[in-house]
Formats: C-alpha cells, sequence, structure tokens
C-alpha cells in the first residue's frame, strides 16, 4: 500500500534477523530517520526501531515474524506487508548458497581464471567470520595439489587485512615429461583448529 514516497524493503535471515531498507520513491536515496514499528498479525507491535545514516535497519532475534511494518518520517508513512504469500517466489532461482560451518565462510581466487604452466600463482582467500570465534592473526593453511592428488605446495598465513588472506604461491614444479606439464589441480584452504 502506497500512502507516501516512502519505499520499504524487508529481507528475512534463516537466522531470525530482518533487514529493513527506506528509500525515497522518487529519487531512490535512502532515507534516514524513519521510524520504524512491526506488528503482528492481531496488529500488536513487536518491535521500534529507526533506519540509520544509509536508510537500513537490521533487527536480530525477532521474536516472531512481522505481519507488517510501518514506517513513518513526519507526516509519510508507508506500509509493507510481511504475509509469506506476499514474497517473491524464488522457486525458479538458485538461491540457496552457501551456509556457513560454525560461524565461518570463505572463498578463494585469484588474479586471472587460466595460468600457463611455469607461471606463479597469486591467491587470496577472503575469510567471513560474523560471530567473531576467531582471534585475530588466526593463521590459515593453503594447500597445493596436482592431477593425482599429492600435496606440491603447503604454506600458513596469519596476515590478513580486512579478512583477507594472500597466498603467493611459486610455479608448479618441474615432472618427467612422460607425466605432462607442471600444473597444480586444486587449491583448498584450512583453518587450523576453529
Amino acid at each position: 500500500m502506497f500512502v507516501s514516497d516512502l519505499g520499504i524493503t524487508a529481507k528475512r535471515g534463516r537466522d531470525g534477523s530482518l533487514f529493513v531498507c527506506v528509500t525515497n520513491l522518487h529519487t531512490t536515496e535512502p532515507v534516514s530517520g524513519v521510524d520504524l514499528e512491526l506488528y503482528n498479525y492481531q496488529l500488536q507491535s513487536i518491535v521500534k526501531t529507526r533506519t540509520d545514516g544509509t536508510g537500513t535497519a537490521m533487527l536480530e532475534d525477532l521474536r516472531e515474524m512481522p505481519f507488517v511494518v510501518m514506517a513513518t518520517r513526519g507526516d509519510r508513512r508507508g506500509y509493507l506487508r510481511m504475509a509469506d504469500g506476499n514474497t517473491l517466489s524464488l522457486s525458479r532461482f538458485d538461491v540457496a548458497g552457501v551456509e556457513p560451518q560454525k560461524g565461518l565462510k570463505g572463498y578463494l581466487y585469484g588474479e586471472r581464471g587460466v595460468w600457463r604452466p611455469g607461471d606463479s600463482l597469486f591467491l587470496n582467500f577472503v575469510l567471513e567470520d560474523k560471530t567473531g570465534k576467531l582471534p585475530a592473526g588466526h593463521p590459515v593453511t593453503l594447500e597445493l595439489t596436482d592431477p593425482r592428488g599429492s600435496l606440491q605446495y603447503r604454506t600458513v598465513s596469519s596476515n590478513s587485512v580486512g579478512g583477507v588472506y594472500p597466498f603467493p604461491a611459486p610455479p608448479a614444479p618441474k615432472r618427467p615429461p612422460a607425466t605432462g606439464p607442471p600444473a597444480y589441480r586444486s587449491a583448498a584452504p584450512h583453518l587450523p583448529n576453529s
């Protein structure tokens, strides 16, 4: 229901959290200082909060999921019905993602997609620790294996900048010509004692 120019977007998390974003429908700019009130199906208030400077509010550990969100700023009001039947159907999309293990999630990437034999590797491992369980400087081990599964290179790094661990690696070791060119087949990061 549109009563004003306040556009409301809400996303529920599996952990009971709710992310709410309020924007101006005319300019698409975020609207800060908007009072948000969440109501259940009986229209009883569940919780009140306010959007920050980015026009967002994050609500953690909701005791029940809201039926409607009301956004108020001055004489402007916006409403968002949160009933399950009104959500965007995601049945045709792969939205499962990856569930964090022990609150941790990581991604390994390189500066390019393909390397020629003899090239050095420059890999980075991004570690997301939303729960803050790992201490600063926690080591990450990177192992590189050849096509036969034999370990060819192993290194440990505890130098992280913003959760990004750099892993420069030397070229794959030379092999006898009969076994093919030198190559790494897979790279696997490991977190010891996590």
